[in-house]
């Protein structure tokens, strides 16, 4: 092993053994450079792992985890969309569980590793219009278990896509949930944001999420999601009803 590598190596680990059974993206990284990787297992559905994931990544589902016969894989990294991390959380308790694994869970999942710059698979130069769309009961699993969650209010009053006035007020909806109202500063760009913030994007349902997405991309800022369908979502509490954006496309 090189020695600068046997060092960041060295550094991750100790980074390891200090945060528990969470490892931040830039020790799997020197871990992954090092001789001795670790199996690195992608628990996200297997339509988000084969549009992009983390080169040398295995797919096992969150959903089918527990079920799921493995050898003893030694040390294993796994990562969800560090969104929803109580499907992580569960996945990993259960390969902990199991002998001949020792498990840890990648800091921020793979939205956060892709923010950073870090390698993945996928097409090169993946469209700009490719954002990361949630449902409303994500987001709403999200805020409840994610600290990273900082919600931010791109609507305006009177400005609601379905014609109504009233605007769902996001701290009575969401009581654990940060938020932060977009475009005080002269950037235009989201206050008290750091590193670590999943911005989770809500507008009026008329598209200036997807505008702010675009500017956010423009500034280096890559770790965001929008909420499918925006206000009127938030008015149905996500159940069907009028017309709204259902898909979820992986950045």
């Amino acid at each position: 092993m090189k020695p600068l590598v046997y060092l960041l190596t060295i550094a991750a680990l100790i980074l390891s053994a200090q945060s528990g059974h969470c490892l931040s993206p830039e020790a799997l990284d020197a871990m992954l450079k090092s001789g001795d990787p670790p199996t690195v297992v992608d628990v996200r559905p297997s339509f988000h792992y084969t549009k992009s994931h983390i080169p040398g990544a295995i797919n096992i589902p969150a959903s089918v985890c527990q079920e799921k016969n493995l050898p003893p894989l030694g040390q294993v990294v796994i990562y969800g969309d560090g969104i929803v991390i109580e499907w992580e959380d569960e996945c990993l308790d259960s390969l902990n569980a199991r002998e001949g694994i020792s498990a840890e869970q990648l800091e921020g999942g793979f939205t956060r590793w892709t923010a950073l710059g870090y390698e993945s698979t996928g097409p090169s130069g993946l469209s700009e219009e490719s954002f990361h769309y949630v449902t409303y009961n994500m987001l709403s699993r999200a805020v409840e278990t994610n600290p990273d969650v900082l919600l931010v209010d791109l609507r305006k009053e009177g400005a609601r896509k379905d014609g109504g006035e009233a605007l769902t007020n996001l701290r009575e909806l969401f009581p654990k949930a940060r938020v932060v109202a977009s475009g005080r500063k002269s950037s235009g760009l989201v206050d008290n944001a750091n590193a670590r913030d999943l911005l989770a994007l809500i507008d009026n349902g008329d598209g200036k999420a997807q505008e702010y997405a675009r500017r956010l991309r423009a500034a280096g800022m890559h770790r965001f999601v929008i909420l499918a369908g925006g206000e009127p979502t938030l008015q149905s509490r996500g159940k069907p009803g009028k017309k709204t954006i259902t898909r979820e496309i992986s950045q």
